[in-house]
């Protein structure tokens, strides 16, 4: 298991691209929509490090960090591990996302921090 990213909520899809892209030096890797009604999803990555950031547009608020997320060999397996362990409980089971071409399953820390899973098919 290994941190992949981290997604910020953002309202302004276009000023949050225009932010991290043109004034922090980001590179836009992917920008999908239709994950759901209205939202838009981009990834932009940092280029001395490699890390990538997730941005999620969504109408219901802006400025708060969704979740972290973690690539793993097995999302079921590592999934149900993790959740007999105290300290963290079930936030979304695991489910597969066809557009994306990847497995997924969030889990929440004692603190509301989400943590997702990921496993790309």
């Amino acid at each position: 298991m290994h941190l992949h990213h981290h997604c910020l909520v953002v309202k302004d899809m276009d000023e949050a691209l225009k932010i991290f892209c043109d004034r922090m030096g980001m590179k836009l890797i992917s920008r999908k929509s239709g994950f759901a009604e209205n939202n838009e999803v981009a990834f932009v990555e940092e280029s001395k490090t490699g890390h990538r950031m997730e941005l999620f547009s969504r109408d219901n608020g802006s400025g708060k960090l969704d979740h972290i997320a973690y690539i793993v060999d097995d999302v079921d397996k590592t999934f149900n591990e993790l959740r007999k362990k105290d300290g963290l409980e079930v936030d979304t089971e695991p489910f597969t996302l066809d557009q994306y071409n990847v497995r997924i399953a969030f889990l929440k820390d004692s603190n509301g921090f989400r943590i997702q899973l990921v496993k790309y098919l």
